[in-house]
């Protein structure tokens, strides 16, 4: 999971109203947030400050996806194309 947050940091870097981060729910406390499992995702909302939690694929393209919209599954045409690179890259193998 690390390599792929790392790149969806990287994504994002130039875009201010964005922060993607880490947070060790072992070492801070998250009022309100209710931690079941890890890596745990959640979604602040900046204007409403509500947080959404993330149920969806952990693969970049859902995240970013996930980042952008709020949404937790790409639509289908989207995922489509990339389950079709994927097996056109594994053939490739």
């Amino acid at each position: 999971m690390a390599p792929i947050w790392e790149e969806l940091a990287k994504e994002f870097d130039s875009d201010d109203s964005i922060v993607i981060a880490k947070v060790d729910a072992t070492a801070n406390e998250c009022e309100g947030v209710n931690i079941k499992s890890f890596p745990t995702l959640k979604l602040w909302k900046k204007e409403s400050n509500k947080v959404v939690d993330f149920n969806g694929a952990r693969d970049l393209e859902t995240l970013k996806h996930f980042v952008k919209t709020g949404e937790t599954s790409l639509p289908k045409k989207v995922e489509e194309e990339i389950n079709s690179k994927k097996v056109e890259e594994k053939d490739e193998l």
